[in-house]
């Protein structure tokens, strides 16, 4: 009767055990342990029954497992589920959402496939000799092994590629920036049984050991070198405030490092202008993280750039509450004032900024802009040209030091500025704009008329190449008004203004060529609609004498 009953169950078993490895293979494309379930049932059968029903176990068997072996093989897994339903869970697994974070970024690989090559690289260090190793030990195994075995290294930085945050990308060149470095150790570690988390400095991330007991700071992008806390304080200046409140050197839990790629892309895409994307990726970087400053100074940005003026400024203002002396959102702030004309107000965050970082190249060369403006044209050429031997890259210094020099009447200095940031990047639109205005000034009408009809057609084809770049819209709508083309310019800025209603820029200009066409009704109504719309003080965007 006994033999009977396992007879019976173990033919129950096989096909329910067929039936979980399926389950979890179609859950967890890298999940293998299902292989478990046979070997047991089948030892279970052939060990504790009788002579007589081992044979019809072997014919059970025989039937069962093919099927059993294909459903759990050969069976298509169902697709991988979404970032944001990873997300939305308060543990998501770190290589599930990595492969969604990479599907996002090209579809075209196989990710139950990487996963299982990915789990697979570590089992030469899965033997029983592993777990009688001391903590430090395993850990120093485990980073030789990671470096030195499966060869990964520290890549170049590269602001504009997304190829450092694509999992395929990594595991093929064995390359990585900090966070994908620290992310193939985290994963790779943690199947280890180590105690691995994810660490965020300013611009930077390592991972940390952490058992209760012991501590240990991994900087990866160094063979995994020890360092302490106080390293990342002095070399990324981390306030104790910052430190205590968890904005950063705070263990991570897997959703903040995600969190942490999806900001990294977001400024990929910004950079690329690619704004549908970044908006995306920041959204959800603040929303699962409500902590995470890099979000909200990114989202900041790129509200700026889109015209969206209030939600820039919250943007920048949440950055600010997280950390007063966040030098990106003092910048933020002091360009949102200066594109409005509230000199006043950028010179106070400039100044602020500047007491943060005393050598900052953009915060300089734009405080010199407000001295420019204040016509105090010393300080601001002294501001410009600190600028300069901070950065001699930095492009903008230069054509602003030119613009000093063309509003001061010393144009010869001012041509000279721009013909060297032109002859650095051709496709430097402000210098070119900058140019024709100082050949202008200076006399030089048929060279500035030239110059500007090759601009104009320069931002035909632009616009060919970007149709939807609204802001070449506007410099074209510009450059037509300039040379007298009233009604083309007339189209092109009422395009751009109802396309970015809330551009000050946008509303200046549209208002400005109402005027010239002696629509002083119409010139009105749109800086009062202007007005109404950012809630911002009405008389400094007026045409400015």
């Amino acid at each position: 009767m006994w033999d009977l009953l396992l007879c019976f169950l173990a033919s129950f078993v096989s096909p329910i055990a067929a039936m979980l490895g399926w389950y979890f293979r179609q859950r967890k494309p890298h999940f293998s342990k299902s292989l478990f379930y046979y070997s047991f049932c089948l030892l279970f059968s052939l060990f504790f029954l009788s002579p007589p029903l081992r044979g019809m176990m072997i014919l059970t068997f025989t039937f069962v497992f093919p099927f059993s072996f294909l459903a759990l093989f050969e069976g298509k897994a169902s697709p991988l589920p979404s970032l944001t339903f990873y997300l939305s869970h308060k543990e998501p697994p770190l290589l599930e959402s990595l492969l969604s974070f990479s599907k996002e970024i090209d579809p075209g690989f196989s990710p139950s496939e990487l996963a299982r090559e990915i789990l697979a690289s570590i089992s030469p260090l899965l033997h029983s000799s592993w777990q009688k190793l001391s903590p430090k030990e395993k850990l120093l195994r485990w980073n030789r092994y990671f470096f030195q075995k499966l060869g990964f290294s520290p890549a170049k930085y590269s602001s504009d590629s997304l190829e450092y945050l694509f999992l395929p990308f990594i595991w093929e060149k064995k390359k990585a920036q900090c966070l994908g470095l620290s992310a193939f150790y985290l994963i790779l570690g943690r199947e280890l049984s180590l105690p691995l988390f994810g660490v965020s400095a300013p611009g930077h991330f390592f991972v940390r050991y952490d058992d209760g007991r012991e501590q240990w700071n991994l900087e990866l992008t160094q063979q995994g070198k020890f360092f302490p806390d106080s390293y990342y304080v002095e070399r990324y200046r981390i306030s104790q405030e910052l430190i205590d409140r968890g904005v950063y050197l705070t263990n991570l839990e897997n959703r903040e490092v995600i969190v942490e790629f999806l900001n990294n892309r977001a400024h990929i895409y910004y950079r690329q202008g690619k704004l549908d994307l970044a908006s995306r990726d920041f959204d959800r970087a603040i929303q699962y993280s409500r902590n995470f400053l890099s979000a909200y100074i990114g989202q900041g940005f790129l509200h700026l750039r889109q015209g969206g003026l209030e939600k820039a400024y919250r943007a920048f203002s949440q950055a600010l509450s997280l950390n007063p002396y966040e030098e990106k959102a003092l910048l933020g702030v002091s360009e949102l004032y200066l594109m409005i004309g509230d000199w006043d107000k950028a010179r106070v965050y400039l100044t602020k900024l500047l007491e943060v970082s005393p050598h900052h190249p953009i915060g300089l060369t734009n405080l010199g802009l407000v001295f420019a403006k204040r016509k105090e044209w010393e300080k601001a050429l002294e501001l410009h040209k600190q600028a300069i031997s901070l950065d001699p890259r930095c492009l903008y210094a230069y054509n602003n030091l030119g613009t000093t020099y063309c509003r001061m009447g010393r144009y010869s200095e001012a041509l000279a500025q721009f013909s060297y940031v032109l002859s650095q990047d051709p496709e430097f639109f402000p210098a070119l704009h900058n140019l024709i205005t100082t050949l202008e000034r200076a006399g030089e009408k048929e060279l500035a008329k030239k110059k500007q009809e090759e601009l104009i057609e320069r931002y035909r084809q632009k616009i060919q190449q970007f149709p939807m770049r609204v802001r070449y819209w506007r410099e074209l709508a510009k450059l037509l008004h300039k040379a007298g083309k009233i009604q083309e310019a007339l189209s092109w800025a009422e395009k751009a203004y109802r396309f970015q209603p809330q551009v000050p820029e946008h509303a200046r200009l549209l208002s400005e060529i109402f005027e010239d066409l002696g629509q002083k009704h119409q010139a009105e109504q749109i800086r009062r609609q202007f007005k109404e719309a950012i809630k911002l003080p009405f008389e400094i965007y007026t045409r400015e004498k």
